[in-house]
């Protein structure tokens, strides 16, 4: 989404300046500048009576920053466009990474809440332990005392207050 709009701006404000250069041109009349009976300088599209008015050549007006005003603003503009979409761009990868954090955490969590209901599930004497290599093994009392405490605190760690 974030790509169509900063496309469409950039057009826009592209469009904008090119609209800004060629305005004189499309627009040409003729414009007279005079002073009026006030001392006023008065710029208009109509020739005053009398010979006092200076007849201004719009087709061919003489060279002026606008133009390159314009062309520093959409410059300026698109530079902040760019900036905008990297920041969000670094922002939505920043969320991605998060949520994959979380969602991380939370499996760990799930892994060691079954690792406790399973040391909790058995009745004492009876119970067993597979070890990573796949052994089985019937541990002791105390044994299993320390292994569900052990559980418990990596509930803790892992799930906080769930």
């Amino acid at each position: 989404m974030y790509p169509s709009l900063f496309s469409m701006v950039r057009q826009i404000s592209l469009a904008l300046a090119a609209a800004s250069v060629l305005a004189p041109s499309v627009d040409a009349q003729q414009i007279y500048r005079f002073v009026g009976e006030d001392g006023v300088t008065v710029f208009s599209d109509r020739r005053p009576t009398g010979d006092q008015a200076e007849k201004i050549d719009v087709l061919n007006p003489p060279p002026t920053s606008i133009n390159e005003d314009a062309q520093v603003r959409v410059e300026k503009i698109n530079q902040a466009l760019d900036e905008l979409q990297t920041e969000r761009r670094k922002k939505a990868a920043e969320e991605k990474s998060e949520r994959q954090a979380q969602a991380q955490r939370k499996a760990a969590c799930e892994v060691a809440k079954n690792r406790l209901e399973q040391i909790q599930l058995y009745p004492p004497g009876r119970r067993l332990v597979v070890s990573p290599d796949g052994t089985a093994k019937r541990v002791g009392w105390e044994e299993m005392q320390t292994m569900e405490q052990e559980a418990r605190e990596q509930v803790q760690k892992l799930c906080g207050s769930d």
